[in-house]
Parts: structure tokens; sequence; C-alpha cells
């Protein structure tokens, strides 16, 4: 009888275990520029004692200064090793999964969502580079070079073929924006892209699939700029005054879906102040329980 109660135990421990990690739905995550997997292990642990169960695969994929790879070679390169990860357990993946990405790998899984059409209900930007980058101009090419002098280095067309940053570089000069950056025009399918209507449409399509989106931002984040790129804002034509986003073309066309997921109820943005870039990373357990572990039920 004693041998059989251990056993019964165990075969129930089992079954407890497996029923826990059946309720939630798995979790891609994606790190950002100059960052790798490693990333996320302390949100991981932190999740692994707050709601034990969870399946999370942090992309082990270009990490360190792989990641200042040309963006769609990014996106290309984590579609690879998602579809892989798929492959290997369907069933995990059956009912779909969350995706989250941190910084540039926020806007990474943004694009993940709209060129592959994954099938995920839930979709995390934490600090995320969604509406394109402007700032710390002489750190990226030349001590002391202007902003406007950076731009123009950032939209030629080896920087734009080899730099991740050069595709998401968002210059407060529309025309010069949407004539140099090969990635982020498109990807939000914005006026003269020379993409055909059919693949403007199949971004829009996929984007809508998703079930929720959340998109979070802080004023502390001094690591991107502007920060409120992470809430779809950016810079008016002098540079500094904020365009928020229903005042832009994006929204106002809807051109890739954001307004109408914004209009149903399924896109929501927060402004957390205090929140450096790497908080979203280094085990705040206040921050992690308040406001990204509710949602990855």
């Amino acid at each position: 009888m004693e041998k059989r109660g251990i056993v019964f135990i165990a075969v129930m421990a089992t079954v407890m275990l497996a029923t826990i990690s059946d309720a939630y739905k798995p979790i891609i995550a994606i790190h950002g520029m100059n960052g790798s997997y490693r990333d996320f292990d302390e949100l991981i642990d932190e999740l692994s004692t707050y709601q034990p169960g969870h399946r999370v695969f942090a992309l082990d994929v270009d990490n360190k200064i792989a990641s200042m790879k040309k963006v769609q070679t990014l996106v290309d390169d984590a579609a690879e090793l998602i579809d892989k990860i798929i492959a290997k357990e369907p069933d995990l993946f059956r009912d779909g999964f969350i995706l989250l990405g941190h910084s540039q790998g926020a806007l990474v899984g943004r694009a993940l969502v709209q060129q592959r059409g994954y099938n995920v209900t839930r979709f995390i930007s934490l600090a995320g580079i969604q509406n394109g980058f402007y700032g710390h101009c002489g750190f990226w090419i030349l001590e002391n070079l202007t902003c406007s002098s950076a731009s123009a280095v950032m939209y030629t067309k080896a920087l734009q073929a080899t730099l991740s940053i050069a595709g998401y570089w968002r210059s407060p000069n529309r025309a010069q924006y949407l004539k140099g950056n090969l990635f982020l025009p498109i990807l939000n399918n914005e006026e003269g892209v020379t993409t055909t209507p059919a693949y403007q449409k199949m971004q829009k399509e996929n984007f809508l699939r998703v079930g929720e989106y959340h998109f979070f931002g802080s004023p502390a984040d001094s690591s991107i700029t502007p920060w409120f790129t992470s809430l779809f804002d950016t810079l008016g034509t002098d540079g500094e005054s904020r365009v928020p986003l229903k005042d832009q073309y994006i929204y106002k066309h809807d051109t890739f879906g954001l307004r109408t997921a914004v209009e149903q109820g399924r896109a929501h943005f927060y402004e957390i102040p205090y929140i450096k870039h790497v908080d979203w990373l280094d085990g705040d357990t206040d921050l992690f329980e308040r406001y990204l572990f509710p949602l990855l039920d």
C-alpha cells in the first residue's frame, strides 16, 4: 500500500504539472540590440515563482554584435528559429502563443506578426522601438556628428543594407525618411512605398489577426529616443515636439491596422514613469507582477 501510495502521488504530481503547463500559452521572447537570449533569465525565474508552469522560449539567435545586422535579416533569422520551435512541439502551439519583445526585439516581433502571420494571441512590446529612432547621433557613426548629418549617412544604401538601426532611423524630415529608410516605412505601409497593394493588404490582415497588443514605454527611458516611439508617437518636423499617434498618417489612414485595433479595444498603451530601459529585464518583481505577468496567463 505504501508503494502504491507513493506511485499514486508521483502520477498525480505529473498530471498536475502537465495541467498547469497546458493552462498557459507558450511565450516566445525576442531580445534587443546588443542583447542576447540570456537577457530574459531573470524574468523567466520570477515568472516560474509567480506562476509555475509557463513555457518560455527566449530566442537564441543573433545575440550581441550579431543583433546589429540589417533588420530584415534579424526578422528572417528569428522566423527560421520560431518555425523550428513550433515544428518540434506543434501541440503546444496549436492554440497560438504570446510574443514578447524588448527594445529592437519588439520591432522585430511586430515585423514577424505582419510578414509571417503567426498565430499570436497577445503581443507585448517592452520599450519597443515601434515608430523609429532618432538620437545619440554621434555615438552611431562619428563623435560630435549632428543628427542631420547622421541621417544622411544612415540613409545610404550601404548602411540600409547592413545596420539594424538604419532600418528604423526616423529623421524628422519626412520626405528624407520616406525616401531613405528601406524598412520602417514599408512595415508601416506608409505613403510612397514601393510594395504592392497585395503585400500591404497582407501586412494589415496579419496585424489584425493578433488578439491583443500591449505597448509599454517610460519617460525615464534614456536609451531609446524619442522614448515615446514605444507608444507610436514620434518627433515633429522641428525635431523636438511630440506628434501623437492619432495625428499621424499611419493612424489617419489605418495603414497597417493599428487604428482598427485601437477602436476595437485590442491595442493598449502604457506610459509608466520612472522605468529605465533595462528595468524590464532586471528582475524588478513589483514591475513584473503589476504590469507584465497578468498578461502572460
